[in-house]
C-alpha cells in the first residue's frame, strides 16, 4: 500500500514515522532529556569541548538541529553547522567566517585562519564562536587535530572557538588513536545516547501517532510493541521503519488494531531482520553467553512466549540436554534403596534361623559322643 493510502486510511495529516528529522517530533525520552540538558549547561559553561554519541539512528542529528535553534534565539552565540563531515579544512573555516559575518574572497586555509585570529584580537568581548559538526566520526582524522589547534588558540584565558561534535560511537575508538589522544583528552565530560526502553518504545509510537493528526489511529497489542522493541531494539530510526510498515500491513487488511501477526509480517517485508533469526536477540543488555554460560536454559535470558517456539536446532539440542539430562535415574533412585534394604533384612532374618536351628544340634551331637579322658588311656 502505498503512502498517501495508508494516511488516507488512517486520516493522518502528516506521516507518522517518517524518518527525517524534524524538531518539533522531539520525543523526550530519558537518554534525549539527559543529552539536551547535557548540552545546555555546556553552553551555559562554555564548556571548550562537548561531545554526543551514540549509534546509527539514535536522533543525533534532530539533537544537532535544536541546539542550533537554541543558538540562533541567543543571538550571542554565531555558530557555524557543518551538516557534510567529508568537508576540507579550509571549508569548514570559511563557514566559520560566515558565520561571523566576515567575507572570505578564497577558501585558502591560511588565509581564513589568520582572518578569524585578527577578528578575534579586535573584539575583546567576544564571546565565542561555536563549531557544530554532525557525524564527526566522518571527519578526516587530520581535519579533527587541526580543529582541536583551532579551537586551543587563547589570549589572556580566552577561547573563541568552542566544539560540539555529534558522532558515532566509534569516534570513542578513534580518539584512543595517537593522532587524536590530544583532542580526547580535552573532552572533559561526554555523552552517551542509550536505546529506549520497552515502555519508551510503547510512548515513542503513540507519540508519533499523535503528532500525526490522525483521527483514527490504531492501538498496538502489548506482544506487537514487545515484538517491535525485540527487532529495533529500541533505535528510533527503525521504529519508524518497522511501525511504518506495520501501518501499511494494517491498512491494507483493513484493521484498527496492529497485532503480533501484523508486525512479523512487517519484520518480513521490510527485511530488518530474517525472522529465523529472532531467538538470539538479547533483551534490555542482557549479558552476552560465555563459555561457562554455553549450556544454560535460553529462557533465563528471553522471555519465550508461545510464538516464540520455533527455536534453531542447536538451540533446541540446548534445551533438551539441559531439562532432560539424567532426570530419568533420580526417580528410581530411593525405590532401589529400599529394595536392597530389604533384601538385607531378609537376609539377615534368613542366617538367624538357620543358627537358630542348626547350631544347637551340632552342639548336642558333639557332646553325645564319649571324651577320651586320660584315665581312658
Amino acid at each position: 500500500m502505498s503512502l498517501s493510502m495508508c494516511r488516507t486510511y488512517y486520516e493522518m495529516k502528516k506521516e507518522a514515522f517518517g524518518n527525517l528529522p524534524e524538531l518539533n517530533l522531539f520525543f523526550n525520552s530519558r537518554t534525549h532529556q539527559q543529552a539536551w540538558r547535557y548540552l545546555v549547561s555546556g553552553v551555559r559553561a562554555a564548556e571548550p569541548y562537548l561531545l554526543v554519541a551514540g549509534d546509527y539512528g539514535m536522533g543525533k542529528t534532530l539533537l544537532c538541529m535544536m541546539l542550533m535553534r537554541m543558538l540562533k534565539r541567543l543571538g550571542s552565540y554565531p555558530a557555524a553547522y557543518i551538516a557534510d563531515p567529508h568537508t576540507d579544512y579550509a571549508a569548514i573555516l570559511a563557514e566559520i567566517a560566515a558565520a561571523l559575518g566576515l567575507l572570505t574572497p578564497t577558501y585558502d586555509a591560511t588565509a581564513t585562519h589568520a582572518l578569524l585570529i585578527r577578528f578575534f584580537k579586535e573584539h575583546e568581548h567576544f564571546h565565542g564562536c561555536f563549531i557544530v559538526i554532525d557525524d564527526a566520526h566522518e571527519l578526516d582524522p587530520s581535519v579533527l587535530e587541526r580543529l582541536r589547534a583551532l579551537t586551543n588558540i587563547n589570549s589572556n584565558g580566552r577561547f573563541p572557538f568552542r566544539l560540539v561534535l555529534f558522532a558515532h560511537t566509534m569516534l570513542l575508538d578513534m580518539l584512543r588513536d595517537p593522532s587524536l589522544v590530544a583532542l580526547g583528552q580535552r573532552i572533559r565530560s561526554r555523552c552517551l545516547l542509550a536505546p529506549l526502553d520497552l515502555e519508551e518504545v510503547r510512548e515513542y509510537i503513540y507519540y508519533r501517532l499523535y503528532k500525526s493528526g490522525s483521527s483514527k489511529a490504531p492501538s498496538f497489542t502489548d506482544d506487537a510493541i514487545q515484538e517491535i522493541f525485540l527487532v529495533t531494539k529500541g533505535i528510533p530510526r527503525l521504529i519508524n521503519t518497522l511501525a511504518h510498515a506495520c501501518l501499511a500491513e494494517g491498512a491494507a487488511q483493513g484493521l484498527e488494531v496492529i497485532s503480533h501477526g501484523i508486525v512479523v509480517a512487517a519484520v518480513q517485508k521490510t527485511g530488518l531482520i530474517p525472522q529465523e533469526q529472532k531467538p538470539q536477540i538479547q533483551v534490555l543488555q542482557r549479558p552476552r553467553v560465555t563459555a561457562t554460560q554455553e549450556e544454560d536454559d535460553i529462557s533465563e535470558l528471553v522471555p519465550l512466549r508461545a510464538s516464540d517456539t520455533k527455536l534453531s536446532a542447536p538451540n533446541d539440542r540446548r534445551k533438551k540436554r539441559v531439562v532432560h539430562a539424567a532426570e530419568p535415574s533420580r526417580p528410581l533412585f530411593i525405590p532401589l534403596c529400599i529394595l536392597a534394604l530389604m533384601s538385607l533384612v531378609v537376609v539377615g532374618a534368613a542366617g538367624w534361623e538357620y543358627y537358630r536351628w542348626h547350631k544347637p544340634t551340632e552342639q548336642t551331637e558333639s557332646l553325645s559322643q564319649p571324651v577320651n579322658t586320660p584315665q581312658d588311656t
